[in-house]
């Protein structure tokens, strides 16, 4: 009775240690199986399927590349813009300037007429030429402008002053 008592005892704990061991080398391939899964994705995203195809890392990469290089574009010419843009104004504004000073010089009643009409201030500013125009039209509607002093010399010579050859020179 002992015997097999004891006989009992080393069977079951020799079940119990085949269950132990058989389980646990079920656990280790589960476990093996999922990390060859997670390794196979992985590859996947890193690597290509084909020579032709770029894994999905390299779209991945590709894509934030594009997206550095279009901000600093974007950040240059809005730079080089707005470098452009004083250049512009202050060209601008030398021109009305000029055209001003050109105008009390011939007449004071056309820098009378710029400083009244500011549209036709920076109608003539973007147009210097158009001066030649406005006396005539000036004298059609009546006004004297007076004639002032002329780019021929100032002599009484009245004949039309080329504001544009005038401008060239500054």
């Amino acid at each position: 009775m002992i015997l097999t008592a004891v006989l009992t005892v080393v069977l079951t704990l020799a079940g119990a240690a085949g269950l132990a061991i058989a389980g646990a080398v079920l656990v280790r391939r589960y476990i093996d199986g999922q990390k060859q899964q997670f390794i196979d994705i992985l590859r996947s995203y890193f690597e290509a399927e084909s020579p032709e195809k770029p894994s999905q890392f390299a779209l991945l990469v590709d894509h934030a590349a594009q997206l550095f290089a279009k901000h600093a574009v974007d950040q240059a010419k809005g730079t080089l813009l707005g470098m452009q843009s004083g250049d512009s104004r202050l060209e601008k504004a030398m021109t009305a300037d000029i055209v001003k000073d050109m105008a009390t010089a011939e007449s004071p009643i056309l820098a009378g007429l710029m400083s009244a009409f500011p549209t036709l201030g920076r109608r003539l500013a973007k147009n210097p030429a158009a001066m030649q125009i406005l006396p005539s039209l000036l004298s059609k509607l009546g006004i004297n402008t007076g004639g002032g002093r002329h780019a021929g010399g100032g002599n009484g010579d009245h004949s039309v002053t080329d504001y544009g050859a005038q401008l060239k020179k500054y």
